[in-house]
């Protein structure tokens, strides 16, 4: 018998494209975002979860070019993050795109921007499982430069970034100092600042680690919601999830059509 996913209720035949290269998976984190994602698609299914993973599949066309999606909510961190992406990995989908939602490191990285992930820092549990502390955690070249590609053209000037990223565990202590290490996790903070990561979130590094182990590509695009010391409106924060999810699907068809 084949491989039976046990989070997610997808099988083979439900993800199969003759698209080279496979389907190409969005992930963001949450199923409100999954499925906002997944309207955009043509020819739109959907095999539901209990968990609420819910797998979206469908093509999506802009100026006469297609390609294949598919789209998954990941979950909150990077375990549900591992559990997912490893059961489509199972799956045999060859590329995974993270797309999700960051606070800013660097203060002219404002809410409604965009940041494209070249890595992470593994500040996290979930890759220890996978490979030792001192193995980075790169993104993949080939459509990281497909999603850089797409933000240069699709967002005004001074919005796009691309670079490094934190991975955390714990939104709440390690990014808003809850708790009473917050001197020391604030301090940890300004130390990546001054090494210049962009940005805060909680799932890139292990889906990095995991596109290693398994000879997938992973890639990750993020919309800034604010940061630390930097406040944001309902309309930037909006604007971050609209421009973020746009970038995704451009840099899906450069990716496919080798732009």
């Amino acid at each position: 018998m084949g491989f039976v996913p046990s989070h997610i209720r997808a099988e083979k035949k439900d993800i199969d494209t003759p698209q080279k290269g496979g389907r190409i998976f969005l992930m963001p984190g949450s199923p409100a975002r999954a499925k906002r994602i997944a309207d955009s698609f043509l020819d739109h299914r959907c095999v539901e979860s209990p968990r609420g993973h819910d797998v979206h599949t469908g093509f999506f066309e802009r100026d006469g070019r297609r390609v294949d999606l598919g789209c998954v909510s990941s979950g909150m961190g990077c375990p549900s993050l591992g559990i997912i992406a490893r059961e489509l990995i199972a799956l045999d989908v060859g590329c995974i795109i993270r797309v999700g939602s960051a606070g800013s490191l660097q203060e002219q990285i404002r809410g409604g921007h965009v940041v494209v992930a070249t890595g992470a820092v593994r500040d996290e549990g979930a890759s220890d499982a996978y490979a030792p502390r001192e193995f980075p955690a790169l993104a993949s070249s080939v459509p990281t430069r497909a999603l850089e590609a797409a933000a240069k053209t699709l967002l005004p000037e001074g919005s796009f970034h691309a670079g490094v990223v934190h991975s955390k565990d714990s939104l709440y202590g390690r990014e808003f100092g809850d708790g009473p290490l917050a001197e020391e996790n604030e301090r940890y903070l300004q130390q990546l600042a001054a090494l210049g990561v962009v940005a805060s979130e909680m799932e890139a590094s292990h889906l990095f680690v995991l596109g290693h182990v398994h000879r997938i590509d992973a890639a990750c695009v993020l919309g800034i919601l604010g940061g630390p010391h930097i406040d944001s409106t309902e309309q930037e924060r909006s604007l971050a999830e609209t421009r973020s999810v746009e970038v995704a699907l451009e840099g899906a068809l450069r990716l496919v059509h080798g732009e």
